[in-house]
């Protein structure tokens, strides 16, 4: 089993690297709790829930998983990737201006929706325009296992997210806003880095080309309705919550799914080579790397239960000491929580392995397949049970996908 894990992890420099800042950025959340649940409501956290939503949908849709595309190309046409970085980057520059004037007549129309009002529209667009490039950048510092300048940068803006909402909250007065500011300025801060990443290590010009954007929206646009459909269901549980219950039991599930959101550190570590390793079979994959794939895929998924059967007492143990007495129903959240986290994170494992073997059409059709399972199931559960319905809905959910992908990897395994 040991030897199998090893392929992946040639370099444990890496991976060490990658599990050390996660560590540290995990623990930024974990001690800054017990002042945020002291200085803000369970009705704030539920507004600022629906906030970091609307925030993640944009930002998926304004990618186009360009993203995606980029990496795949990385590596399968690296003497040309210059233009492909450069057509993607004018792109969203087109989109932004585009979107933005669609944002005018609708600020009108919905001055305010679920607390949040229409100038926050704007600003939600303007974190997706800047994460766009952000992210581009991440996804290749992964695929070229740079783990030393991801870390720094996923920690440095941690500690600048989590500092400067501390900072609006208590010399500002501010309430859910805090935080929203704060990605703001770091938005506004993050961009112009990343640009000159872009353009320094990986070649970014001002050349744009029809022809290049036409194949990466061509290979990106099925992943692109896949991963919406993913996000969608992945978020379908607070949907549902706000839906049909108050702001602040939103808020209680919100800080559990936090707490459950620090195992990611673990996945954090192994994503990034795990990607690296599966991307570069790109152009020699065989029915026996399948194989191999799919057999250290179900040992990562083995250490993940096992990873939760310790993770859940742990939390439990420590739960006084990270959340005010306010908060005190957030308790029975904690495990579905963990659960669930760790089963759509493993499933998250399986988005490279398609990719490659260009099957981008198979996750649209397979998250459309699920979300229409999801939101019924969900919704009855949350119904019946309380927002605990909501992690025990998409735990089912997600490993249904898992159980069809492996069992279609297998049958594709053997058919070529």
């Amino acid at each position: 089993m040991y030897k199998r894990i090893l392929k992946i992890y040639p370099h444990g420099k890496t991976a060490s690297l990658y599990l050390f800042f996660n560590i540290f950025s995990a623990i930024i959340p974990i001690i800054t709790l017990p002042i945020f649940t002291r200085l803000l409501t369970p009705n704030d956290y539920g507004i600022l829930a629906i906030f970091n939503i609307s925030v993640l949908l944009t930002s998926n849709l304004f990618r186009l998983e360009l993203n995606a595309a980029l990496k795949r190309n990385y590596f399968a046409q690296n003497k040309d990737f210059s233009v492909y970085l450069s057509s993607a980057f004018w792109l969203s520059n087109i989109l932004f201006l585009l979107l933005l004037i669609f944002l005018i007549p609708i600020s009108f129309y919905f001055p305010e929706m679920k607390g949040i009002s229409s100038f926050w529209y704007y600003m939600i667009l303007l974190i997706a325009y800047t994460r766009f490039h952000t992210v581009i950048l991440h996804h290749l510092f992964q695929i070229n296992n740079r783990a030393l300048v991801y870390g720094l940068w996923g920690l440095l803006g941690s500690l600048f997210l989590y500092g400067a909402t501390y900072v609006f909250i208590v010399k500002l007065g501010l309430d859910w806003k805090a935080r929203a500011w704060a990605e703001v300025l770091f938005a506004s801060i993050s961009m112009p880095v990343a640009v000159f990443y872009l353009y320094k290590d990986y070649r970014l010009g001002i050349k744009f080309s029809f022809e290049k954007t036409r194949e990466m929206l061509n290979f990106s646009t099925p992943i692109l309705m896949g991963s919406m459909i993913s996000y969608a269901l992945i978020i379908s549980d607070r949907i549902i919550i706000a839906k049909i219950s108050a702001p602040e039991e939103l808020g209680f599930y919100s800080i559990a799914i936090q707490l459950a959101s620090i195992i990611g550190m673990i996945y954090g570590a192994v994503l990034p080579v795990w990607e690296s390793w599966v991307y570069k079979k790109v152009d020699t994959l065989s029915g026996d790397d399948i194989l191999e794939i799919i057999k250290i895929f179900l040992i990562l998924s083995c250490m993940t239960f096992l990873l939760s059967l310790i993770a859940v007492p742990l939390l439990y143990l420590v739960l006084p000491f990270i959340v005010d007495e306010s908060f005190d129903g957030v308790g029975k959240f904690v495990a579905p929580a963990i659960i669930a986290t760790n089963t759509i994170a493993i499933f998250g494992f399986t988005t490279p392995i398609l990719s490659v073997i260009n099957k981008a059409k198979l996750i649209a059709k397979l998250n459309l397949f699920m979300i229409l399972i999801a939101v019924p199931l969900i919704y009855f559960l949350v119904y019946n049970l309380g927002a605990v319905g909501a992690s025990i809905g998409l735990t089912v959910v997600y490993s249904v996908g898992i159980f069809f992908i492996v069992f279609f990897l297998l049958r594709y395994a053997k058919s070529i």
